[in-house]
């Protein structure tokens, strides 16, 4: 299990820093984005699975925590490109658009990549790299929370935080209410 745990660590490291880059030339062409196309790497390799396929008896529903460090404050917040990468790959294994549902809990450092424009303005000095990102994720209808611990940790007030994200009052309330809800949990932050 743990050879298993360091092995998706690895890559999902190494996915959020590739995020910076383009694709390598033997990707170009082989990628789909069946409903978010903002990156290149939120896109699904185009082969034909011979195993576990879409089943129309499960229900899709993912939470995914959300909690990377601010590396880079001109960059998009790489855990949320994940969030629309796994959003791909369900529709993209045959799961209609309507019945998957994808929740994000978002806490730690990245809530500072929810910022309102106006107020990462004022701390970072440049509109908010992400908030296009946050726009395409709640129209393809993933619904995002933010810990309210958090918000309270770094002094942002409610109005400060885009309005597409919902405010739990934590991101551990909102993750287990999610779990009770039968959504399964999965981690995409790299650190």
């Amino acid at each position: 299990m743990k050879k298993y745990f360091f092995s998706l660590l690895f890559l999902i490291q190494t996915g959020l820093l590739m995020a910076q880059e383009g694709l390598p030339p033997h990707l170009e062409g082989k990628m789909i984005y069946p409903i978010i196309d903002i990156s290149p790497w939120v896109g699904v390799i185009t082969i034909e699975p011979n195993a576990l396929k879409y089943d129309p008896t499960i229900e899709y529903k993912v939470a995914l925590d959300i909690y990377d460090k601010m590396r880079d404050s001109s960059a998009v917040n790489g855990a949320l490109l994940e969030v629309a990468r796994t959003f791909n790959l369900l529709v993209a294994n045959g799961a209609p658009q309507e019945k998957v549902k994808v929740a994000a809990v978002i806490h730690a450092q990245s809530v500072l990549s929810i910022l309102t424009d106006e107020a990462y303005k004022e701390k970072y000095g440049i509109p908010n790299p992400t908030l296009h990102l946050i726009a395409k994720l709640k129209e393809a209808g993933v619904e995002l929370y933010v810990c309210g611990q958090n918000i309270g940790f770094y002094d942002i007030k409610p109005e400060q935080i885009s309005p597409d994200v919902k405010i739990a009052l934590s991101a551990k309330t909102a993750l287990i209410t999610l779990d009770q809800m039968g959504y399964s949990f999965l981690n995409v932050s790299g650190n």
